[in-house]
C-alpha cells in the first residue's frame, strides 16, 4: 500500500531494518520506492506469496485484507486465500501477525476460527493510542502520514 507506516517501522528500527514490503500494484511500488529509497519494497501477491515457509517472524496487515474484502463472490476466497498464506509464511510459535482493519475483530475471527487445523492464538488490540505515540516517538510526523494517524484497531495472531 501507499501509507507511510512501513517508513516509520524503518525509521525506528524495527526489526532492525530488515523489513519488506509487498504490494501487487506495480505503480504503487515505483510510488514508494521514489519516496522512501531506504526502504525494501516487492512486487508479490498475498494470495499465493514467493517466499519460503516460516520466512517471517512478524506479518504487519494495515488495511490490505480489508481492500480484499467485498461482496463479491470472490472476497471470501481471497481473504482465505491470504490467511492461509499468511499462516505458511510466518514462523511458527514465536510468528505474530498484526492486522490493522476498520472491520472490527469479530469479521476476522470468523476466518480465524474457521481455520481450525491453523490453532490461531487470537487477540484483539485496540491500536489507536499506541499508533500516536510511535509517530511521535520517531519524530515523523509529514502531511502523508497525517491521514494514516487515525487507525482504530487490529487483531494479533500468533502460532
Amino acid at each position: 500500500g501507499n501509507s507511510c507506516l512501513s517508513y516509520l517501522l524503518h525509521q525506528c528500527g524495527v526489526i532492525g531494518g530488515g523489513i519488506i514490503n509487498t504490494d501487487f500494484s506495480a505503480p504503487v511500488l515505483a510510488t514508494m520506492r521514489e519516496r522512501y529509497p531506504d526502504v525494501t519494497f516487492r512486487r508479490d501477491d498475498a494470495r499465493c506469496m514467493s517466499f519460503a515457509s516460516g520466512h517471517f517472524s512478524l506479518i504487519v496487515d494495515k488495511g490490505m485484507l480489508d481492500a480484499m474484502s467485498s461482496d463479491s463472490r470472490e472476497s471470501v476466497g481471497n481473504v482465505t486465500a491470504v490467511l492461509a498464506e499468511y499462516h505458511r509464511v510466518i514462523r511458527k510459535v514465536t510468528g505474530v501477525c498484526l492486522i490493522f482493519s476498520l472491520f472490527g475483530h469479530d469479521y476476522w475471527q470468523t476466518f480465524l476460527h474457521n481455520s481450525t487445523d491453523w490453532a490461531w492464538d487470537v487477540q484483539v488490540i485496540d491500536a489507536t493510542p499506541h499508533f500516536d505515540g510511535i509517530v511521535e516517538d520517531c519524530e515523523l510526523i509529514s502531511q502523508d502520514c497525517e491521514s494514516q494517524r487515525s487507525f482504530c484497531g487490529g487483531v494479533q495472531a500468533t502460532f
